[in-house]
């Protein structure tokens, strides 16, 4: 049995998709965040959007988890290029689980909050070598002190995923085609 795939958005990308959800869920809040974190936020979600972003390869070949307070205690000892790149994958791993996925750490040795940490002191840590990334000065600094906030929202907007699929009878089927086009079955 054949399925056909109607295009949900043939023009918009994960990037313009995340950004628009998290944007419109940002201008509901009391106090909404600087759009470039939103914007750094959305590029975030589509970045782990394979799941392989999450998880690492050992050198035997097994997907594990990434052992992120390993790779931060070992950062300072790598050249500045390499410094960048593991604190930014730190940071980035921290936001997307702190923020979609923080229910997971109640089954976890280290619950949430530790995460947390490490992804706040990572972005801040990154500032220091990156202190003009995007708009104007500070903004891994920024993004460190808006953490707590950026969760915030991703965790609403996991929470709006999961109550939309459990309130439609049949949630259409997600899929990734070409381009990073999103399409629903």
């Amino acid at each position: 049995m054949s399925q056909e795939y109607k295009i949900i958005d043939t023009t918009s990308s994960l990037d313009s998709f995340f950004f628009d959800q998290l944007h419109l869920l940002n201008q509901k809040q009391t106090g909404p965040l600087d759009t470039s974190l939103i914007y750094y936020s959305a590029q975030v979600l589509t970045e782990f959007t394979p799941s392989t972003q999450a998880f690492e390869t050992t050198e035997e070949g097994k997907i594990q988890e990434k052992i992120l307070g390993e790779k931060y205690l070992r950062a300072s000892q790598l050249s500045k290029a390499g410094q960048k790149r593991t604190y930014k994958e730190i940071g980035d791993t921290c936001l997307f689980f702190c923020g979609l996925f923080s229910e997971a750490f109640n089954k976890k040795l280290i619950d949430g909050s530790y995460y947390f940490s490490l992804g706040k002191s990572s972005y801040n840590k990154l500032n220091t070598l990156l202190p003009n990334f995007i708009q104007g000065k500070n903004f891994f600094l920024h993004l460190s002190d808006s953490f707590e906030s950026l969760v915030y929202l991703l965790n609403i907007f996991a929470s709006n995923l999961q109550s939309v699929s459990k309130d439609q009878q049949e949630w259409p089927l997600l899929i990734l085609g070409s381009k990073n086009q999103l399409k629903a079955g």
